[in-house]
């Protein structure tokens, strides 16, 4: 290397002759390597087989080595990615709700089921007496499970009566369940 330069300096001093020699070169295919061996500058005498620089030709122009993303790949990319964000948001609410539905309405039918094997196993009652309502769980009456009460019945016939129980939250009706009681 020459003494007393730095590696800048070296790299400084070899650009004019790299690009004469580069446009002797470049004749092979555009690779824009060096295809042969050959010295790169008097000074260090060495064989090289870097590519040579690419000379810039205006300060708004980019070098061709380098690459990127225009502007317009850019705001397309992100509005893809925007929309395929709020595809999924909405799959997901769509899919939470669908849960909280399925939630509540088992929760119904338990509270139900629960109220129907209550009044078959209580004494038979004729129209003038009710039957008991069950003691809905704190935790589910908190959240505003309820059944209405008292409960519709119809006489079928002799002994035999059509209950039907309905289940509300936050007084929507949620769900409504018929059973028979039979006098035993």
């Amino acid at each position: 290397m020459y003494v007393g330069s730095s590696d800048m300096e070296h790299q400084l001093a070899i650009i004019p002759v790299m690009i004469v020699m580069a446009g002797f070169v470049r004749g092979n295919k555009g690779s824009g390597r060096f295809s042969t061996p050959h010295v790169c500058c008097p000074w260090c005498n060495r064989a090289s087989g870097i590519q040579p620089p690419k000379i810039q030709k205006g300060v708004g122009t980019l070098i061709k080595s380098e690459k990127g993303f225009s502007l317009i790949e850019v705001i397309i990319a992100i509005a893809l990615l925007g929309i395929i964000g709020v595809t999924f948001l909405s799959g997901l609410a769509v899919a939470f709700k669908s849960v909280i539905i399925m939630q509540e309405r088992v929760t119904a039918e338990s509270l139900a089921k629960s109220q129907l094997e209550y009044i078959k196993n209580q004494d038979y009652r004729d129209e003038h007496h009710q039957y008991q309502k069950i003691d809905i769980p704190s935790e589910l009456a908190d959240q505003g499970y309820d059944i209405e009460w008292p409960f519709e019945r119809e006489t079928l016939g002799d002994g035999l009566q059509k209950i039907t129980v309905v289940v509300s939250h936050r007084d929507k009706k949620i769900l409504e369940v018929e059973g028979y009681k039979l006098d035993r």
